[in-house]
């Protein structure tokens, strides 16, 4: 009966988000339909008819930054004295300032330099100069980061023996296993062998990521840089997607940074986890309309058995969706074949 409590539940239950109110959900006293209608065709709500399922790793499908762990898995690390462990500890905490400090400011930086227009419309422009910015800023901690010599003499085995620290967002591999079709994992994270030990017991999985250069078995200090940004996230996207070409279904991409916001925007539906604020103060300097994922449920015109799942009028430019929890998106994707907990 998930479906059911999907419709008429409006209170949280085991992080499990259906509607917040009726009235977001765009069910009034003429919308709202007979609970014999209700049970009559609750099987046949199919969620999104899909094309491309793309997802971000690192706040989006993870509780926090996994960039943390890499350092501890040096050998430098794993055989030093305390002393020595806490003089790294104290190198990584700068260095983790330094990114916050400088990021924050060129954030600012950027947003002050933009003239004030209509907020209604996208500002494309802006936007990729703004994250052409933050790239700029964020190449030059990476090669501090590498100068640091915190990242050398790491090896694979001990990335792998750093995944079970990795705290993932409550029911996203839930709604990944269930999901039968090829998915595109697209990060800026630095190493792919740790999100492949994590999700590596997910079917249907390709992983872009970065990886550490290797000699010997051990980390350099250096890191490959094939997906540092917003642009390369895009660049993968659009190859991936083929959203160019004749299709049937629709694009999804599932992000939760400014780093992701191209790739949200080139999706039909771009979904928005979490609560960055720099995410929603980018949004609505640029143009970027943030709304609830809910609304896509309206659009699927479930709350009248629709018998198909197309989105009528569906795609509107530069809208994002915010999914208040991975149960939300399971249900707006897979409809009555979502089951929550199931491998969890």
């Amino acid at each position: 009966m998930y479906v059911l409590y999907y419709l008429i539940n409006i209170s949280f239950k085991n992080n499990i988000v259906f509607f917040p109110t009726a009235m977001a959900a765009g069910i009034t006293s003429e919308t709202w339909p007979s609970t014999a209608s209700l049970m009559k065709c609750e099987n046949n709500l199919k969620g999104i008819n899909l094309h491309f399922f793309g997802f971000d790793f690192d706040g989006t499908c993870t509780m926090e930054d996994t960039t943390r762990l890499y350092y501890k898995a040096s050998e430098q690390y794993r055989t030093a004295s305390r002393e020595d462990m806490k003089q790294c500890d104290e190198s990584w905490k700068d260095l983790t300032q330094q990114y916050w400090t400088g990021y924050k400011k060129t954030v600012a930086s950027a947003l002050a330099q933009q003239a004030v227009g209509d907020l209604s419309e996208y500002n494309e422009k802006g936007l990729r100069s703004l994250l052409k910015s933050v790239n700029e800023f964020e190449r030059k901690i990476t090669k501090s980061v590498e100068a640091s010599g915190l990242l050398k003499g790491i090896t694979r085995k001990a990335i792998q023996e750093k995944a079970p620290l990795v705290k993932m967002s409550p029911a996203c591999v839930n709604v990944l296993l269930q999901m039968k079709m090829p998915m595109h994992l697209i990060s800026v994270n630095w190493s792919e062998d740790l999100i492949q030990a994590k999700l590596g017991h997910v079917k249907h999985l390709h992983i872009l990521a970065n990886n550490f250069q290797f000699k010997d078995d051990l980390s350099t200090g250096e890191i490959g840089k094939s997906m540092m940004n917003a642009f390369d996230k895009e660049r993968a996207f659009m190859e991936l997607c083929k959203c160019n070409e004749p299709r049937s279904g629709y694009s999804i991409y599932i992000g939760d940074s400014i780093t992701d916001l191209l790739a949200l925007i080139r999706a039909d539906i771009g979904i928005v986890m979490g609560k960055s604020e720099t995410m929603k103060k980018v949004s609505k300097a640029f143009g970027i309309k943030l709304r609830p994922l809910s609304e896509v449920q309206q659009l699927l015109d479930i709350n009248h058995c629709q018998q198909n799942s197309e989105l009528k009028d569906f795609k509107q430019k530069h809208v994002l969706y915010e999914a208040i929890s991975w149960n939300e998106v399971g249900f707006s994707l897979l409809g009555s074949r979502y089951i929550p907990n199931k491998y969890e």
